[in-house]
């Protein structure tokens, strides 16, 4: 799995070679770290919502299809990347035959699982329905997210998936902003008016690219490090941000 800043960039990647079950949590985990997160707000609920850039239900739906459908004697490994407004799935091994992609997007076919050992077990602890809906409950779950759907295609002995990011601009206008401004302004008293703006941009940046450093924090601001420091240490207090994970390999995440 890799997070690419363009088709050539890699900003962080990581390999698993877990027991299939946990791979599910472990590939969720890594996408949430590395897709944005917009933040809607309410004057009618007491807590403001959440909403991710993909549906993920969608997108753990895709992950399962990985694991169950992939064919192993295959030596490559599946691959997924994330970039900033689509996430790309690379599964080795075909449909079966004779299982096309017109089949698949017509809904007319009947569903041959390639590893049925696999299969029956997703299925029996519950995270497949049936056998044949995969592709169908995914379309749906984009179209009713409000997000563009899937294209799939085989590439090099791969079925692959491009699972594209709703976007925000067309769907909540510039609720981002108003998100984060209002974030600020909830802080403790213990923020003053004077270092607002560092920290509205702070959270900005927070917002754009959760795994960002501290150290990239404070030379993308040009502020001091230690200020940035305690710009986090009064928001970790305010309930406003929180570090998941650790310093290495974890990322921020905006809490309120």
């Amino acid at each position: 799995m890799g997070h690419f800043q363009d088709e050539i960039t890699i900003k962080d990647d990581v390999t698993l070679s877990s027991d299939i079950i946990s791979q599910v949590e472990d590939v969720m985990a890594f996408i949430r770290k590395h897709i944005n997160k917009e933040i809607i707000i309410t004057n009618t609920q007491v807590e403001n919502i959440q909403r991710w850039q993909y549906p993920l239900d969608a997108i753990r739906e895709i992950v399962l299809n990985m694991i169950v459908h992939r064919d192993y004697r295959d030596s490559g490994h599946s691959i997924i990347k994330i970039f900033k407004d689509h996430i790309s799935f690379y599964n080795p091994g075909t449909l079966m035959f004779p299982l096309t992609i017109e089949d698949l997007l017509s809904n007319q076919y009947v569903s041959k699982p390639r590893n049925r050992q696999i299969a029956s077990l997703i299925k029996d602890i519950g995270w497949i329905e049936k056998y044949g809906t995969g592709i169908r409950r995914i379309r749906k779950m984009f179209r009713d997210y409000g997000s563009k759907e899937p294209d799939f295609e085989i590439v090099s002995g791969c079925f692959a998936v491009t699972a594209y990011a709703v976007d925000y601009g067309n769907v909540r206008g510039n609720d981002t902003e108003t998100a984060i401004e209002n974030l600020t302004t909830n802080l403790k008293s213990g923020v003053k008016d004077g270092v607002k703006d560092g920290v509205k941009n702070l959270l900005l940046l927070i917002e754009n690219n959760p795994a960002i450093t501290t150290r990239e924090l404070s030379e993308q601001l040009n502020i001091p490090f230690r200020t940035i420091q305690r710009y986090i240490e009064k928001l970790k207090k305010a309930n406003t941000l929180e570090r998941i994970d650790g310093k290495k390999g974890g990322y921020w995440q905006i809490t309120r």
